[in-house]
């Protein structure tokens, strides 16, 4: 069996009045979800030949995805969003893990140039933990956005506070991700390789302070624990996919995590127009 996406199941045709009252008017209404199998042999290993969710990957059902995604997107122009923002009815079009994803967020994954903000890529990452929870029994916590840039300005203890109600070193994996002048890059700690990589699309090897200060803060989180971070390994990803413009960093970002835990084996890294439709639609079905 060839190896499958994370991503959302085929949802049914609508017309736009029907998705505005579903996806802005009622997002708490009911939608169907894939579900999630798992890929544990009955050794408890791993069986990374299977799919992680299956799903339809045909073209008709995939372009129905794009479209209903592109229908949602467009039934709000600027000017509207604008007049919303001052609404005290206006809801967000997907609510989870105390985020609200609103018009404006979804557009930026729909415009070819957008540049992806906190909130997609915190409520994405959280998304793929909670895929890999049910689908892989794999443990994933996903740091937030503003982990990093409290590591180097508030310090290593005040940082600690992210975390400070998960016992990181019993993750299968943490995510952080990090934005450094305007560019979003993200490291990966896999603990049970025991090793840190550092994933940046623009393979900017001045970046490589990131991963000392990911390591600082390691060695303190490690404080009651006998690890011995020194016989971990520390390394840039120097082979990562690149992107091809300035403006898609975000979106490299959200797949390098989904490829590093093992979400997605079948990522289309040249056809990130694709790759930015298929995690909207992946985020809209978490209404």
């Amino acid at each position: 069996m060839s190896n499958s996406s994370f991503v959302t199941q085929t949802r049914k045709t609508q017309t736009k009045d029907d998705m505005y009252h579903e996806k802005v008017c009622n997002p708490t209404s009911t939608s169907d979800h894939t579900t999630g199998h798992s890929q544990i042999t009955k050794e408890g290993k791993h069986d990374n030949r299977s799919p992680v969710i299956e799903q339809d990957r045909s073209t008709e059902n995939i372009e129905k995805n794009i479209e209903c995604a592109d229908d949602i997107i467009d039934l709000t122009t600027e000017d509207e969003v604008a007049e919303d923002l001052f609404d005290p009815q206006r809801r967000p079009v997907t609510r989870g893990f105390g985020i609200n994803v609103m018009v404006n967020d979804l557009k930026l994954l729909m415009e070819p140039d957008g540049w992806l903000n906190d909130n997609i890529i915190n409520f994405y990452l959280n998304l793929l933990s909670e895929a890999a929870q049910k689908s892989l029994n794999t443990k994933v916590f996903p740091f937030s956005t503003f982990f990093f840039s409290s590591l180097l300005n508030d310090g290593y203890d005040k940082a600690y506070r992210w975390c400070s109600n998960s016992d990181i070193f019993q993750q299968d994996f943490l995510l952080i991700p990090i934005n450094s002048v305007s560019h979003w890059t993200l490291v990966v700690v896999d603990n049970i390789q025991r090793e840190v990589v550092y994933y940046d699309s623009l393979n900017n090897t001045n970046n490589k302070t990131h991963l000392d200060h990911i390591k600082q803060f390691l060695l303190i989180a490690n404080t009651e624990r006998s690890l011995n971070l020194d016989e971990w390994c520390f390394r840039m990803k120097t082979d990562a996919a690149k992107q091809g413009n300035m403006s898609d960093c975000g979106v490299f970002t959200c797949l390098f995590a989904e490829s590093a835990t093992g979400l997605n084996k079948d990522v289309k890294w040249n056809d990130i127009p694709y790759e930015r439709r298929r995690i909207a639609t992946t985020i809209l079905s978490r209404s």
